[in-house]
C-alpha cells in the first residue's frame, strides 16, 4: 500500500507557521509529511503552550504567559499557525492576536492516495 500524499485545500494559507507539540520530543513525523504540502513551512521556536498537564487548571496565569511566549517564537508575519495537537490548538487560539489564526493541521490538508 502506497504512503498517502498531503495536499493543501483551496482556502489553505499560502504562509503558515507549525507549532510542534511537546509529545513528539525530538522525532516529529507531521512536520516532514507537511512539507509536501507546504514547503515553506516555518517551525516555531519549540516552546511548549502551556496547555499540558494541570498546568491550565492549576495556574491559569503562567498557562497563558506560555502560550504568548510560543506565538512570539513565530515571525512577525505568519499569521497562520497549525499544529498536530487539539489542547495546542484551543491554547494557542486563545492566546493569538487578532487577525491570526491557529488550527490543526487537518484543517488545511487533504491525503492523496499516491498511488493513483
Amino acid at each position: 500500500r502506497a504512503a498517502p500524499v498531503c495536499e493543501t485545500v483551496p482556502d489553505a494559507p499560502a504562509r503558515i507557521g507549525y507549532h510542534q507539540p511537546c509529545h513528539w520530543g525530538e522525532d516529529d513525523p507531521d512536520l516532514s509529511f507537511l512539507r509536501q504540502a507546504f514547503p515553506l513551512i516555518m517551525k516555531g521556536t519549540g516552546l511548549c503552550c502551556g496547555m499540558g498537564g494541570i498546568l491550565k487548571m492549576s495556574n491559569p496565569d503562567l498557562s497563558a504567559d506560555m502560550a504568548r511566549k510560543c506565538l512570539e517564537g513565530f515571525a512577525p508575519e505568519i499569521r497562520h499557525i497549525i499544529t498536530g495537537c487539539s489542547g495546542c490548538v484551543m491554547q494557542l487560539s486563545a492566546a493569538a492576536g487578532k487577525g491570526a489564526q491557529v488550527r490543526h493541521w487537518l484543517d488545511v490538508t487533504a491525503l492523496a492516495d499516491s498511488s493513483k
